[in-house]
């Protein structure tokens, strides 16, 4: 696959983050620190550092912030990225919402089921493997039926050879010397995501019940990788440009599945509790998992010289 130079040069990969909280633990994390010309999105590398000789500018990474939360602004961030780096690989990093679901924990002598709540919970990581949009549907008399369209879903291999290897390990739990919360450790969990452009923080809410039973394997949920997806899907215009992407979110709060009991709380407090940890845990996995990529260079082919590798300091 041959490679297109942006207005700026050319990025192995590209780091979307959504809210500053998760812009600033990405920099943090990966030492972003020098901003590329005006563009508001930074690099590893100062001015024309990862220049090869007679070659463009080729920055390892670039990070960069979505100009506001929901499918739709997320969606316009790819975007720009693409006319100005052309990325190979694009990976959205950020917090999200843990889906806990009533499971059985054993079996009572008179037959009757004990239950506990199971899933990822805070300062986890879900990697998403799968993208579900709740929000696109028609509602009849005889009920609400989802309606869909095209998009690009993570890559499948990307999880398997690289985000799987580093869940076994525990490097990434460091969360870039952040103070958990709570004493405990986090869980990596490679699995399905839904996306609605609202907050999920009413666990007695019709609309909220019914989405978490309508993808009842989903074991997170967030407002972005939608517009991700769409938009990734949208730029591959020619047989040149074949990106991929990965969802790396830290669980800050946790969404019950099952209706509570009247008077439940919302999840507002445990989010702003554990959004900085959530943040700084997930770019710590993302930092492993693009370490990963960036360790051996990308051969060139007729017309591209390839990329260089990358070594974290």
């Amino acid at each position: 696959m041959a490679i297109l130079e942006g207005h700026y040069g050319h990025a192995r990969v590209a780091i979307m983050t959504i809210i500053e909280e998760e812009f600033k633990a990405v920099q943090r994390e990966f030492q972003a620190l020098y901003e590329i010309e005006d563009t508001g999105i930074y690099s590893p590398v100062a001015g024309e550092g990862g220049m090869e000789e007679n070659g463009p500018v080729i920055h390892p990474f670039v990070v960069a912030r979505a100009n506001d939360r929901a499918t739709d602004p997320a969606g316009e961030l790819p975007r720009d990225l693409y006319e100005y780096f052309s990325p190979e690989i694009f990976v959205l990093v950020g917090i999200a919402g843990g889906v806990q679901r009533e499971k059985v924990k054993r079996w009572k002598r008179d037959g009757t089921k004990e239950m506990e709540p199971k899933g990822p919970r805070p300062g986890d990581v879900v990697v998403a493997k799968f993208i579900h949009f709740y929000d696109y549907a028609k509602n009849v008399p005889s009920g609400r039926r989802l309606r869909y369209f095209a998009i690009d879903h993570p890559c499948s291999d990307l999880i398997a050879r690289h985000a799987r290897t580093v869940g076994r390990g525990d490097l990434w739990k460091q969360a870039g010397g952040v103070k958990r919360p709570k004493r405990g450790t986090s869980t990596f969990w490679d699995e399905e995501i839904v996306v609605t452009n609202q907050l999920a923080g009413n666990p007695g809410s019709r609309e909220q019940i019914d989405m978490l039973a309508t993808f009842d394997n989903a074991m997170a949920v967030e407002m972005e990788s939608i517009g991700i997806a769409r938009e990734l899907h949208h730029l591959r215009k020619t047989v040149h440009y074949d990106p991929l992407w990965m969802c790396i979110r830290g669980i800050s709060d946790t969404v019950p599945a099952e209706r509570p009991t009247i008077g439940g709380k919302d999840n507002t407090a445990e989010r702003e509790r554990w959004k900085n940890y959530a943040a700084a845990v997930a770019a710590s996995f993302a930092r492993s998992v693009i370490e990963r990529i960036l360790k051996y260079p990308r051969p060139g082919v007729e017309g591209d010289s390839g990329a260089p590798r990358w070594t974290f300091s």
